[in-house]
């Protein structure tokens, strides 16, 4: 313990921080987070309904710009972008030997612009004033709920995987030749099985203590939420954006760069 606390002292390791802390040090962590779900929706369904790709250019210029003024690091979006980023390969692969590059490409931005504006959304708002923001949106409360535990406990048990996968490293268990290869299939399924127990046993103890704690189904989640003009600034700004760049792509606006 003492040599922990030494390497902690010295900077040698350092604690994990969690989302929620992280979230608390970017620009967008004070406004209102009704205003962040309702304008991060308005501008991803705008790009949804968007098939031109000089429009669809501009909102993912856009998407990109909301990133940086955030404050959030570019490491912390490439590392939630990796896995979007494959599955938006597999989706929009079809659409190239289909339909061509240029609805490829279409396909590549509207999804792009429309992640990363909901993921900004999300990684600038603490789960308890997002889980808030929903249900005073009106969304079901049980609904929400299970959202705020499932947000709360995936860090968990990512957490616990990673300790397990260290405690085997450290017994000498290699990695395999490959993803295919039988000895990381066998510690694949071993982990999860494991997790899975933890899991079970974790959930059956969190419901017994909830309940004793008089639990109706409603989460508390203690934050007077109060709309200012900085939150309704920002839905009318990205609500203007959006109707600006649905008209240039119907054709109403003509517009184009020198």
């Amino acid at each position: 313990m003492n040599s922990i606390m030494w390497l902690l002292a010295t900077g040698h390791i350092t604690p994990p921080t969690s989302p929620d802390e992280f979230a608390a040090r970017t620009r967008f962590y004070s406004l209102d987070p009704r205003a962040k779900i309702v304008s991060a929706i308005i501008f991803a369904v705008s790009v949804s309904l968007m098939t031109q790709l000089w429009p669809l250019l501009l909102a993912f210029t856009t998407s990109v710009i909301i990133l940086l003024v955030s404050g959030l690091s570019l490491r912390a979006i490439y590392r939630q972008m990796r896995l979007i980023a494959l599955l938006l390969l597999m989706i929009a692969l079809p659409v190239y030997f289909f339909r061509g590059p240029e609805a490829f490409i279409a396909m590549l931005l509207r999804i792009s612009a429309a992640t990363l504006v909901l993921l900004v959304m999300v990684l600038t708002t603490a789960s308890a004033n997002l889980a808030s923001g929903l249900r005073r949106l009106g969304l079901p409360k049980m609904l929400v709920a299970l959202l705020a535990m499932t947000y709360r406990y995936l860090f968990i048990y990512g957490d616990e995987a990673s300790r397990m996968m260290r405690a085997r490293e450290a017994r000498g268990v290699g990695h395999g030749r490959g993803f295919l290869d039988r000895r990381v299939l066998q510690t694949i399924s071993s982990t999860a099985g494991l997790i899975l127990v933890k899991a079970y046993g974790r959930a059956t103890r969190i419901d017994r203590a909830m309940r004793a704690r008089g639990y109706n189904g409603d989460l508390n989640f203690g934050r007077d939420i109060r709309m200012r003009f900085p939150d309704g600034y920002l839905v009318l700004v990205l609500a203007a954006i959006s109707f600006f760049l649905l008209l240039l792509n119907w054709g109403f606006v003509q517009w184009k760069p020198l």
